[in-house]
This record gives C-alpha cells, sequence and structure tokens, in this order.
C-alpha cells in the first residue's frame, strides 16, 4: 500500500515537462479524464476572471506596458521564431506575449524579469507546430521546450526562469493549469493563449479597445486557416496527445 501511493506520489502533474519526457505526451484514461474535468474547472474559473476584469481599470493597461524588454534572450526568441514559422505563427506569438503580460498585469505589478519570461514563453510557445521533436519524443510542446533549453543555455539564462518558461509551454495545451503547481507564468500564460484564440470569458481579460490595438499591430491574417492545418497534422503525428482529444475545441474557438 505505502509503496503504490509513493508511486501516485511521483507521478508528473499531466502537462509539465517531466510529464511530456516521461509519456511523450500520450493520454491515459485517467489523463482524458482529467483534461475533461479541468476545462469544466477552468470555464467557472474563466467566467470569474472575467466579470472580475470587466469592472478593473488595469485590463485597458497601454500595450507600451507590455511590450518585450530588450534583453538578449527575447531579442534571440524573437528571431528564432521568425527563422521557424510562418508569418501568421509569428504574430499569434507576439499576441500570446502581451496577453500574458497583460493577464499578470490584471493580478500583480509587473516585474521585468516576468515580463522577460513570459515572453520568451510565448514566443516559443508554438514552434514545436511546425517545428515538431522527431517521433517518439513527444507532442508539439516538447519542440518548444527544447528550443528555449538551447536558447538558455546559450544566454546563460537563469535556471528559474527556464524552469517557469518550460513549464509555461509545456503545459498551455491544457484545459486548466494550476498556478500552486505550474507556476504564475503558466497560469497566465494558459489564460491568455485562450483569450487570444477568442474564446469568451478568457477574451474580457484585455479591454476590447486594447484587442483591436494589438491586432491592428499583428493581424491575424491567415491565421486560423494555418492553425486549423497544424493541429491536423499534430493530431495525425501524435493520436492520443491533447490536440487529438481538443481537435474540434480549437476548431471551434480558433478566430
Amino acid at each position: 500500500m505505502h509503496r503504490m501511493a509513493s508511486k501516485q506520489a511521483a507521478a508528473p502533474a499531466l502537462g509539465s515537462v517531466e510529464w511530456l519526457e516521461r509519456t511523450g505526451g500520450v493520454l491515459t484514461v485517467a489523463d482524458r479524464l482529467g483534461m475533461v474535468g479541468g476545462s469544466l474547472a477552468t470555464l467557472g474559473e474563466a467566467v470569474l476572471s472575467a466579470l472580475r476584469a470587466r469592472r478593473s481599470e488595469r485590463r485597458r493597461v497601454p500595450l507600451v506596458q507590455l511590450q518585450p524588454p530588450d534583453t538578449a534572450m527575447v531579442r534571440e526568441a524573437r528571431e528564432h521564431v521568425a527563422r521557424r514559422c510562418a508569418p501568421a505563427i509569428v504574430q499569434h506569438s507576439i499576441r500570446t506575449a502581451y496577453w500574458t503580460a497583460a493577464v499578470l498585469h490584471l493580478h500583480e505589478e509587473l516585474v521585468p524579469r516576468d515580463v522577460e519570461t513570459a515572453w520568451v514563453a510565448a514566443l516559443l510557445h508554438d514552434i514545436g507546430l511546425e517545428s515538431p521533436p522527431p517521433p517518439p519524443r513527444g507532442d508539439f510542446t516538447l519542440g518548444g521546450v527544447i528550443a528555449l533549453k538551447e536558447l538558455a543555455h546559450a544566454h546563460r539564462w537563469s535556471e528559474e526562469q527556464t524552469h517557469q518558461a518550460a513549464e509555461a509551454i509545456a503545459s498551455h495545451a491544457n484545459t486548466r493549469v494550476d498556478p500552486a503547481r505550474f507556476g504564475r507564468i503558466a497560469w497566465a500564460m494558459n489564460a491568455g493563449v485562450v483569450g487570444e484564440l477568442g474564446l469568451g470569458p478568457r477574451r474580457a481579460l484585455l479591454h476590447p479597445e486594447r484587442v483591436a490595438e494589438l491586432e491592428a499591430l499583428h493581424p491575424r491574417d491567415g491565421f486560423r486557416q494555418l492553425l486549423v492545418q497544424l493541429i491536423a497534422d499534430e493530431v495525425r503525428r501524435v493520436p492520443s496527445g491533447r490536440f487529438a482529444l481538443l481537435q474540434g475545441f480549437l476548431r471551434l474557438i480558433t478566430r
């Protein structure tokens, strides 16, 4: 009994880097139930967050306050995604970074270190869709984690920031991200990605005027069509992965 409890306690959290590396992103039956349950919990949380956000002036934050810091790591991440991804995915990644910083700003004062971490994670979060890790290593999020770790090593990024960004990339495809287990930046990016994709309650986390401004600067041209195709490619590559479970839902909410 004690041995069984120890094994359960040692099981990595669904969507964590450890889970991704251990399982290759393949969902068990328990994982699938966890994803479904997580979606219900997240919906309730998203509705409450939207109600609070609409009462707060913080969602009107000027985009200039959310912009990327001028650091070597951010510059290299931008160049990296620009070299490896189509323009529509590059623009989506930039919009996601603004959304992630905006979600953080709603809940706390922004710290430059956190903004840098959020930007790097967001820029690299979908890079594995177009440059996937070789099977059977893992689902597309592992491609982003690998790219992150290579850049972090080259730029001598801190272990703490590397860990925070890696968890954000690995877990962003979850239906729910617990900030206590994955960290605040991972939680904010998960919420930000959904807001950027256009899901109602999360969309309220950034004021409509700011959304329009952001999408004028970084347009959505060709994004939906390309993402639908990339999702289908990922489902064929990892038929028992998270995107396979969420494929219909992702097509519905992707604007």
